[in-house]
């Protein structure tokens, strides 16, 4: 682990020294002139965005805590080497869906590829709560490319509401959704000890059933 973390530190550190001079010069620019006063009620646009980012990042959260213990538990493998292949799979395709979810965007828009993300994602549970080890480790698959689209959608949004700087809207819809990645796991580990894991998971459905509910009323509304 010590050597691990070195060889992290040492190449996030190297990689901003490379490339802080594209973005050290940027200015922001606001779209509307902002209040001189400013007050919190002023974000309510970004209400409706920061609790979806609540949601997925809750999701991302207890992926990343619990997918392990729920292999374990819940699906019962034989051989617990493998208990870390959901997350495994997890974390492929949340990182294949970042590097091309710009390109998506482009093409169908921010609110559909939010709406579509939330669908994946539910399918996503939906395989890995059968209770089937491969179609679990699917589903991991599924709800990890779901997943990783809908953040970077939520805060370029986040950016672009008019009379709001780009730097205040995002760190607060960023702000609530790191809120909900470290209070997801604790969330699931409530209601797991208090019923039982796979009750944990569906819970997590529900959530983002909701949060596929609210992109549709409130952001396409807006």
């Amino acid at each position: 682990p010590f050597h691990h973390m070195m060889v992290m530190t040492l190449f996030i550190v190297v990689t901003n020294i490379v490339l802080c001079k594209y973005y050290y010069g940027t200015i922001e620019k606001t779209r509307l002139k902002q209040a001189e006063n400013y007050q919190f009620k002023i974000l309510k646009p970004l209400f409706a965005i920061a609790f979806i980012a609540f949601v997925i990042m809750m999701n991302e959260g207890a992926i990343e805590n619990w997918s392990t213990l729920y292999l374990i538990e819940v699906v019962a493998i034989s051989q617990q080497n493998l208990a870390g292949l959901g997350f495994i799979v997890f974390s492929v395709t949340m990182t294949i869906g970042r590097f091309f979810g710009d390109g998506i965007s482009e093409k169908i828009g921010s609110l559909k590829i939010i709406l579509w993300g939330c669908i994946l994602g539910g399918i996503g549970y939906g395989c890995i709560l059968s209770g089937y080890f491969l179609i679990s480790i699917l589903g991991f698959g599924i709800l990890g490319l779901g997943l990783s689209v809908i953040v970077p959608e939520l805060f370029r949004i986040a950016g672009r509401v008019d009379g709001i700087k780009a730097s205040v809207g995002i760190s607060f819809v960023s702000g609530i959704g790191f809120i909900g990645f470290l209070l997801g796991p604790v969330f699931l580990g409530y209601i797991s000890n208090s019923f039982n894991l796979k009750i944990s998971f569906y819970v997590l459905l529900c959530l983002t059933v909701l949060a596929l509910i609210v992109s549709l009323v409130r952001l396409q509304r807006n």
